[in-house]
């Protein structure tokens, strides 16, 4: 109950037009559910940014 309640809550704070939020995660497929972009750090350097799909394809390939 407590995980869908939390979801829901980010997902109305995403669709706010006027707020910017910033999810931290390892978990593919939260971010793609959640982000439309996606900026990838590796080792404190920026990896990629672009569209979510597109990031964690590169990401998904890189972490087999």
């Amino acid at each position: 109950k407590f995980k869908k309640k939390s979801y829901a809550k980010m997902k109305s704070l995403i669709n706010d037009q006027n707020r910017t939020v910033l999810i931290v995660s390892h978990s593919s497929d939260t971010l793609r559910k959640l982000c439309t972009s996606i900026l990838w750090l590796h080792d404190g350097e920026v990896r990629k940014i672009g569209k979510a799909s597109e990031v964690l394809a590169e990401y998904e390939e890189f972490m087999k």
